[in-house]
């Protein structure tokens, strides 16, 4: 697969080689050891994980999130009601892309997306 990375900064450019590239985590956090490329990721597991903070709330429903990308995802698939992830197959549509990558999965590939460990 060929990727095509542009960045204004070269401290930009080698982070990015260094986390996707060659999949470094050099971050290790003290309580539990789970590991991180970068690390603002680092610091905010630290936060919502260890700390249990959620600094974002929805204006809509109070419904608080640790992190702002969630609190997106949730404002514009519950409150926006937007389905942004086609399936090419059978046209279902989907308000994240995981949902969709699950989907494709399980139904047009014949793939269980969670296998129980007692029955394998």
């Amino acid at each position: 697969m060929l990727y095509f990375y542009q960045g204004g900064r070269k401290s930009v450019l080698l982070k990015h080689q260094r986390t996707i590239h060659e999949g470094r985590k050099d971050f290790a956090c003290d309580r539990c050891e789970k590991m991180f490329g970068q690390i603002s990721h680092l610091i905010s597991h630290q936060r919502t994980v260890h700390e249990g903070r959620k600094d974002y709330v929805c204006d809509k429903c109070e419904k608080k999130f640790g992190q702002k990308w969630y609190l997106l995802l949730h404002q514009r698939t519950i409150h926006e009601g937007r389905k942004d992830y086609e399936c090419d197959v059978c046209g279902k549509v989907f308000g994240q892309k995981g949902a969709l990558f699950s989907h494709r999965k399980a139904i047009h590939e014949g793939r269980k997306v969670y296998t129980c460990q007692k029955y394998e």
